[in-house]
């Protein structure tokens, strides 16, 4: 999702420089996601090209992982990062270093991260989990075990979408409550 989206927004525009922020420790499911967006910008949006890559222990280390990449390439116009937190890093570091231009992509919706979407500032679109319905999926997939179905490894939803023009429809899909 996160790749289509950066692709949609820079639509139309040629040679986008992005840096791609992603979590350093091998998660399957992080990683996963990231590759994901990465291969999509590869594969689909060839105006876009993915100049820099940095990584993060601490989701408080991709503050400086942000000022070093913008430093080493500073015509990057779009950011990658792998998730809320750190993206909020990134947010603020890109302020403090006056690059408000560069937009950012990311993933999980919390307050925070949907009022920069929802002001158009920064945030130009998310990728969302949606925690109702992975729970209800891994008890499905639990329950079924219980009764000697499948086992399964490794238990995943469709995420979620989300754009500044159908934020609060997204919050209320992804949150089940309506958007404070």
């Amino acid at each position: 999702n996160i790749g289509d989206l950066m692709g949609e927004y820079f639509a139309g525009r040629n040679n986008i420089k992005a840096g791609f922020i992603m979590h350093g420790t091998p998660f399957y499911g992080t990683h996963l996601r990231d590759m994901s967006a990465r291969q999509e910008i590869i594969d689909r949006y060839r105006n876009i090209d993915i100049c820099a890559y940095g990584r993060f222990e601490a989701f408080e280390d991709a503050y400086e992982e942000c000022r070093k990449m913008i430093e080493a390439h500073p015509d990057i116009e779009a950011m990658y990062v792998t998730w809320d937190r750190p993206a909020l890093e990134v947010i603020r570091a890109l302020k403090d270093i006056g690059r408000e231009d560069v937009s950012v992509f990311t993933t999980d919706l919390d307050l925070e991260i949907g009022k920069y979407l929802g002001a158009g500032r920064i945030v130009k679109g998310i990728s969302s989990q949606r925690p109702y319905e992975q729970g209800v999926a891994v008890a499905m997939a639990a329950a079924k075990a219980l009764v000697g179905g499948e086992c399964f490894k490794y238990v995943a939803i469709e995420p979620y979408t989300v754009k500044r023009e159908g934020l609060l429809r997204a919050w209320k899909d992804v949150m089940h409550e309506e958007a404070p």
